[in-house]
């Protein structure tokens, strides 16, 4: 006895109107929107807005071996609003914060920052190099801030902190 085929019928529906096709995986997530430097906008771990932050105003101090630069860190509700807070940082501090997030939270894949090169001394303080340097701190910064592995750690709250006490106490 051959079985009729209904015209009308779904291609997966069975005789007593359910249907025989498995369920598919749940739907996915869209894919993050990123900034021009890779990094994730508005993903906050925190669930709230995400804060704005840019390194900018590198100033060179001193001269010689003793010669450092400092950048500012401004702070901002959103890109185009005024600053909220900013603080001034050397690159030193920078890679202070790499190491303590390192054993502030062990396990935790923490967002690279370029190592220190050595250089020639004409070349130590060189434009090419404080930009190259300042572009890498904020996309570092940037990475920390949307990391959920690494919110809560006291080392931002220092680094961040306009207080020299309180971070020098870090």
């Amino acid at each position: 006895m051959m079985s009729t085929i209904d015209p009308n019928a779904e291609l997966f529906d069975t005789p007593d109107g359910g249907s025989s096709v498995p369920p598919g995986p749940p739907p996915s997530a869209p894919p993050p929107t990123l900034d021009e430097n890779n990094t994730p906008v508005g993903a906050a771990g925190g669930g709230g807005g995400t804060l704005h932050l840019s390194v900018t105003d590198p100033q060179q101090i001193g001269e010689g071996r003793n010669a450092h630069t400092f950048y500012r860190i401004d702070v901002r509700p959103n890109q185009y609003a005024d600053t909220i807070a900013s603080v001034r940082r050397r690159y030193s501090d920078f890679r202070w914060l790499f190491q303590r997030l390192q054993e502030e939270r062990p396990g935790a894949i923490i967002p690279i920052i370029p190592h220190t090169k050595a250089f020639q001394i004409e070349k130590r303080f060189s434009e090419e190099l404080i930009e190259e340097r300042r572009v890498s701190c904020e996309t570092f910064l940037r990475r920390v801030q949307i990391h959920p592995e690494l919110e809560g750690a006291a080392s931002i709250s220092s680094f961040f902190s306009p207080d020299a006490e309180v971070f020098e106490q870090a």
